[in-house]
Order: structure tokens, then sequence, then C-alpha cells
């Protein structure tokens, strides 16, 4: 089974097989280049262009945005191992670990989309009030991403956990509300530090 097509249809059955068959380290990886493309993704209406560097955006993106990442992935693991749990959940940390790392796949797919869009139009990327076909097309395919994504979390923490869709997700919701508004409020502070560290320089 490859997880990154089967986990579009299947996510229970690639989360169950990502469980019994893959080592922590493919989850730790799904993980690292996901918060990749988060990390690219942030500066998305940043309105720091052109007076920011893409050598920063990049660096942020590709070094600083995984090593925050794999912290907020495992206490992100850890907050749904517990609310799982406390719903009657069997599961153990790491097939939590494991099993939410599916949700990553789709967000890895859009890190190239959103470098290219920031090179072929980066008006539209880097500010909120212009529109073009690329903005429009990649505004889309993100929400597109974003839904997939929470239907193969529910699918693959029901699975872990061995309980209901329903359970699955009253046990996601709340972490994930939390973890969105951290991860807001990080890279928020983030950018607005290199920007005026960049600005020093200038």
């Amino acid at each position: 089974m490859n997880p990154f097509i089967s986990v579009w249809l299947h996510p229970k059955q690639t989360a169950r097989y990502v469980i019994d068959h893959k080592p922590v380290w493919f989850a730790i990886v799904l993980g690292l280049v996901g918060f990749i493309a988060t990390g690219f993704s942030v500066f998305q209406d940043s309105e720091v262009y052109p007076d920011f560097s893409y050598v920063w955006i990049f660096l942020i993106s590709i070094f600083l945005a995984p090593l925050l990442g794999i912290v907020i992935m495992f206490i992100y693991a850890g907050v749904i191992y517990l609310m799982g749990k406390l719903l009657k959940g069997t599961g153990a940390f790491w097939d939590v670990f494991k099993a939410s790392s599916l949700s990553y796949i789709p967000t890895i797919i859009t890190g190239p989309l959103y470098i290219l869009w920031m090179f072929v139009s980066p008006e539209s990327f880097f500010f909120p009030y212009v529109t073009d076909a690329f903005a429009i097309i990649m505004s889309i395919i993100t929400i597109v991403t974003m839904i997939w994504g929470i239907v193969i979390s529910v699918g693959a923490i029901a699975e872990a956990h061995q309980f209901s869709i329903m359970r699955a997700i009253v046990t996601i919701i709340v972490p994930t509300i939390l973890l969105i508004i951290f991860l807001t409020i990080i890279f928020a502070i983030i950018a607005i530090i290199f920007v005026g560290v960049f600005s020093s320089f200038v």
C-alpha cells in the first residue's frame, strides 16, 4: 500500500497500514515536509514583499518551520492521545502519532504550488488586495486540501483509537482549534522578528 495514494480514499485502512508497518521516522518525515509547506503559506498576504528577501523566506520555511513543527507535532499527538483516552480510545501514543501524520500529506502537495505562486505572481501571493487567476486557483486548492486533511485526520484517529468517527471528531476539534491559534501566533511573531532583523540590515 502506498500511503500517499491510498490515504485520499481510504484513510482508516491507510492509518492501520502505517501503524502496523511504518516506523516512527516515516511519520516524522511527513510532519517535517508538511511544516515546510506551512512555512511558505504563512507568508501569503504578509505584505513583506519586496522588502523581505526570498532568502529569509526560504530559510524560515525550510529550516525554522520544520524544527518548530516537529515539536508541535509531538504536542498535538500527545493531546490527541489524551483526549482519545478520555473518550475510551485504546490507541497507544505512537499509534496516534503515526496515524495523525497522514493529515500532512495534503499539505505537502501544496508546498511546491505555494513556491510556484510566490515566484510567478508575487503581488497576488504577498498582498491580499491583489487577485489574479493564480490566487483564485490556489485558494480553491488550499480549501480542498484543508478539508481533505481534516477528513483524513478524523478517519486516521478513529482507526488509531479504535472508536467511532463521531468520537474522533470530538477528539480532534478542540486540539485543532488550539493548534491553529498557537501556530498563527507563533508564526506571526517569527515573521515580525525576522522582518525587524532584516530591516535593521537594510
